[in-house]
């Protein structure tokens, strides 16, 4: 009599459905994951592409655009050699919240600007990119000043 009373007992089913239902689940959820898979990198990447575009722009619009790479030998140049001319024209072209320090890059001739404001910090700005302190070195500098003889 036991055996028969197994076979009519169903009081696990609703445990076998529902292990059963789960299971497919996540068989369809890896499924469709793998589908979008390759769409979502491409979109990604496209997406990417775009911000680091834009923070480029943006960054370079910030630090005073094209002027942001001249070297100092065009400022002087500009200036007709007048040091305290060309510092001047080096400061207006310098991005919101930084000065020129009198430091240039040695192997460009771009001018270094540190940054004069709270938002700006302790941070160097060359050619457009900002650098936090102790990120860049001396020894790729050149001192000129900022002031001619007195």
């Amino acid at each position: 009599m036991k055996k028969q009373y197994m076979f009519k007992d169903d009081s696990g089913a609703v445990t076998v459905d529902w292990v059963v239902l789960t299971a497919a689940l996540v068989i369809i959820g890896g499924v469709v994951i793998g589908i979008i898979r390759g769409g979502l990198i491409d979109a990604s990447s496209a997406i990417d592409k775009t911000l680091v575009a834009s923070a480029t722009d943006l960054r370079s619009s910030l630090s005073g655009g094209e002027s942001a790479s001249q070297s100092f030998a065009d400022y002087m140049a500009a200036a007709g050699g007048d040091l305290s001319a060309a510092v001047d024209a080096i400061n207006a072209d310098a991005p919101d919240g930084y000065t020129y320090s009198g430091w240039n890059e040695t192997s460009s001739g771009t001018p270094l600007y540190f940054g004069n404001t709270e938002s700006t910090g302790s941070s160097m700005s060359l050619g457009g990119t900002t650098y936090e302190s102790g990120e860049l070195t001396s020894n790729d500098f050149t001192y000129v000043g900022t002031s001619g003889p007195a």
